[in-house]
């Protein structure tokens, strides 16, 4: 997952060299792809929890795929509501948004190293689960 973030944003900063006819800023660029491989941890450790706590395994991908999109849409609906906004801090979508990064020039830190340490929590856990489940059963 990193590679392929990794590989992504070097594209897109050659290529935005390559073709924009204004200043280019590879930093922020950098920045929003670490965004999302932060996200994209954050999501993995959470979905490897969710299939240790399901009770079937067919159903694990809806449950990851459910509680991703529920989080996606409580942060949008929250964005469009100013008496809720500050509920939406909740939603890691919020700390990662391209448009927050480039008007604020830049990634919050603490909200990466949060969503990382929450991707590795649940992907610890999970493994901790797997390890006392009865997978011959």
């Amino acid at each position: 997952m990193l590679a392929y973030n990794v590989a992504l944003a070097t594209t897109a900063i050659a290529a935005l060299a390559g073709f924009a006819s204004g200043p280019a800023e590879p930093a922020l660029i950098a920045q929003m792809f670490a965004g999302t491989a932060a996200l994209g941890l954050c999501f993995a450790g959470a979905g490897m929890l969710i299939a240790t706590l399901v009770v079937r395994a067919r159903s694990a991908g809806a449950a990851a795929t459910g509680v991703t999109l529920g989080i996606y849409l409580f942060g949008a609906a929250t964005a469009a509501s100013p008496r809720l906004e500050a509920l939406g801090r909740i939603s890691p979508f919020r700390h990662v948004e391209p448009a927050a990064i480039v008007s604020s020039g830049g990634l919050d830190a603490v909200a990466v190293v949060a969503l990382a340490a929450i991707g590795l929590a649940g992907a610890a856990a999970a493994i901790l689960r797997y390890r006392r489940r009865d997978l011959a059963a």
